[in-house]
């Protein structure tokens, strides 16, 4: 459910309709969609090594290596003008490349030249005019991470055993682009200023029965 029904009562859609007569202008992706989604998960046991003598078997036996996989494609960018009342109004496009190929130079993921403001009505401050732009019209940075565990498993009876782990999340420490500033009016318009965790390492301990 997208437009003002999706923004007022919980769905995936924070936009507004811009010109209610005409809805077909306010056609785009939901503010959710993710194109490309690949996600994989795997655990493995390594053997106990029950035959070797017992030094050998506490080092390298009942080992358990596992790992989460995630790699998607960028969400969808709702380009604003941006500004009380304006945060909800799209601009126009000018034309040319919106995204910026090099963006991983300097950051500015926009190019701002291919946007305009729409110019303001002079006693009410509002847009004289809906914006060309249609909502959720371009896409933000994809992501992917890798997550890795390494677990050792002391048996302590038949059906019990000890556990001690480490989980790395984002365990290449691989860089995540956050989406940039979407107000064309904000002195930061089309920059990434913040980017997703970095690598993250915890201990834990349990028993399993």
């Amino acid at each position: 459910m997208g437009g003002d029904p999706g923004a007022y009562y919980g769905a995936d859609n924070t936009s507004y309709n811009q010109e209610f007569f005409d809805l077909t202008k306010d056609r785009a992706l939901s503010a959710g969609d993710i194109k490309h989604n690949v996600s994989s998960e795997w655990l493995y046991d390594l053997p106990a090594f029950a035959s070797y003598n017992s030094i050998l078997r506490q080092a390298i036996g009942n080992w358990q290596l596992s790992s989460i996989i995630i790699a998607q494609s960028g969400a969808p960018l709702n380009v604003v003008q941006g500004g009380t009342p304006l945060h909800n109004v799209r601009p126009d496009y000018v034309g040319g490349q919106a995204v910026n190929p090099d963006w991983r130079k300097n950051l500015v993921y926009l190019n701002k030249a291919a946007f305009q403001l729409v110019p303001l009505n002079a006693v009410s401050k509002a847009t004289i005019r809906p914006g060309n732009l249609g909502p959720n019209a371009f896409r933000g940075p994809g992501n992917w991470t890798v997550d890795l565990g390494l677990g050792k498993n002391f048996p302590i009876r038949e059906r019990m055993r000890f556990q001690f782990r480490a989980d790395m999340f984002n365990a290449l420490n691989h860089v995540n682009y956050s989406n940039p500033q979407l107000g064309l009016t904000s002195a930061t318009f089309g920059q990434i200023t913040s980017t997703g965790s970095m690598r993250v390492i915890q201990l834990a301990a349990k028993i399993n029965w």
